[in-house]
């Protein structure tokens, strides 16, 4: 019996001598990356049309005195924008004498447009005057929906005024003549108050254009 249990511990001996145990790596672990994060569309700024300069303000508030006829070669110096302001920190006449780049159709049917822009306007200067004037289509087919853009002072630091004009705004002024190749435009208004300018400032707007863009 003795015999036996030596034998088999001889036994379990070299079993265990002849078997070698192998250790197994600890699992590797991949990190993991961090999700880039996604950035917002960079927006795109309106273009600015670049147009001649020529822009100055006359110290006296009234009444915008239309400029006269439009011909198709203006003489030199002849104001074709005149804006006045009957209050407010730009109070008086402001004309210049570059071209407003007038247009019938371009933006719609039956529609306006004028565009005056003046990129190295400085302070007590004209940098923008933009008009539309549309018809009202909700109406009865009469009435006109005109909206007009100004700023006196550098184009993006100057004083801004908003006209927005329709049947609900109470009386205005609007009167354009369309001479075929030149028109006038004269539009006069109420601004309204924004968070870029003053409301409640009477507007008037006078456009001589020498010529006239058609869609």
């Amino acid at each position: 019996m003795r015999g036996t249990l030596l034998g088999t511990a001889v036994t379990c001996l070299l079993v265990a001598g002849c078997v070698t145990v192998t250790p197994q790596p600890p699992p590797s672990v991949v990190p993991t990356l961090p999700v880039r994060p996604t950035l917002p569309a960079i927006p795109t700024l309106p273009l600015i049309p670049t147009l001649p300069p020529g822009s100055s303000a006359p110290p006296s508030a009234g009444t915008a005195t239309l400029p006269p006829e439009a011909t198709s070669t203006p003489g030199s110096g002849t104001p074709t924008v005149a804006v006045t302001f009957d209050s407010g920190p730009n109070a008086g006449t402001f004309t210049a004498t570059a071209d407003p780049q007038c247009n019938y159709g371009l933006m719609g049917d039956d529609t306006w447009g004028a565009q005056y822009g003046d990129l190295s306007a400085g302070a007590g200067q004209l940098s923008t005057v933009q008009i539309t004037d549309a018809p009202d289509t909700s109406g009865n087919g009469k009435q006109r929906i005109v909206s007009a853009f100004i700023v006196v002072g550098p184009i993006f630091g100057g004083t801004s005024y908003t006209l927005s004009l329709d049947r609900f705004s109470g009386d205005f002024t609007r009167e354009i003549h369309d001479n075929g190749q030149t028109a006038t435009i004269h539009i006069a208004g109420k601004s309204l108050e924004t968070p870029l300018g003053p409301g409640g400032i009477q507007i008037d707007i006078a456009l001589s254009c020498p010529s006239v863009s058609r869609g």
